[in-house]
């Protein structure tokens, strides 16, 4: 069960699991909930590891922002993404971003000394907006991640590519995008445009804590082609995991596998037996 708790200025839905291990924060993705990790709550990794997910700003089960300009980007999400960590005494986690959530954990990064390291799935770290047509397919589905209203079958469509082709595309998602505050979308891409945000391939060149990059092989959002420029020094495997059978939300198509990953993940970062 989520509990609403005050930190700073916002009132954020917070979800943690029984376990006693190490830290892991769970950051979801653009129109969704800390709900897009029921399949790691509801495994052996909650009762393993201390899992603490929660809903951005205006998502899920949080309250509305009450300044949504500052709060509706990418630095707004990372004050939320530092606060969660201050305040549950998780500076020193493993911090896991999905889609948005990716950026966010990128933005917040250099404010996270501590941290064990990062894990980032189905998120392409860019430099700038210019970045976007190699990182980013050209669906126009994609439009409506940016729009205040969509029809429900846009709606649908958009996250139809959440996952492989064919892929039921569970209510939870449909009912979360609908209950995200609708100035959310257009002020995330308002911002995005405006380059409020970090370099986040400087970000990734410069950290000295392993970074994970996962992609489930039938992303349909992000291009696979454009992470082989980037590079990243403290690369876990030195390589980019690449789940077979999933599409763009790889903890929930296929959840034994991203479970498995970062359970290894956790252990190399932090050395629990």
């Amino acid at each position: 069960m989520s509990r609403l708790v005050r930190l700073g200025p916002q009132s954020l839905a917070v979800k943690r699991s029984v376990g006693k291990g190490p830290s892991i924060v769970l950051c979801h993705g653009n129109s969704c909930s800390s709900g897009c990790f029921e399949r790691q709550f509801a495994s052996p990794l909650a009762g393993r590891f201390r899992l603490i997910a929660f809903d951005l700003p205006g998502h899920g089960e949080s309250l509305q922002a009450s300044d949504p300009d500052a709060t509706y980007c990418l630095p707004g999400y990372a004050d939320a993404l530092v606060n969660v960590a201050r305040e549950f005494d998780a500076a020193n986690a493993a911090f896991v971003g999905w889609s948005l959530g990716g950026h966010v954990v990128l933005e917040a990064a250099p404010r996270l000394k501590h941290a064990a390291g990062f894990f980032l799935v189905g998120a392409a770290p860019m430099a700038s907006s210019a970045d976007f047509p190699k990182a980013m397919t050209s669906h126009p589905a994609l439009a409506s991640a940016f729009r205040a209203d969509s029809r429900d079958s846009e709606v649908r469509e958009l996250l139809s590519l959440f996952f492989s082709p064919g892929y039921p595309v569970p209510e939870s998602y449909v009912d979360d995008f609908r209950r995200t505050d609708r100035r959310a979308r257009p002020l995330l891409g308002r911002s995005v445009q405006d380059g409020h945000w970090l370099d986040e391939v400087r970000v990734i060149r410069e950290l000295h804590k392993p970074l994970a990059i996962v992609l489930g092989m039938h992303d349909a959002i992000v291009n696979r082609s454009y992470f082989d420029a980037l590079q990243p020094p403290t690369l876990w495997r030195h390589r980019i995991e690449e789940v077979p059978h999933c599409g763009h939300a790889v903890q929930w198509e296929a959840a034994d596998a991203f479970n498995r990953l970062l359970e290894e993940f956790t252990i190399d970062c932090v050395g629990c037996a």
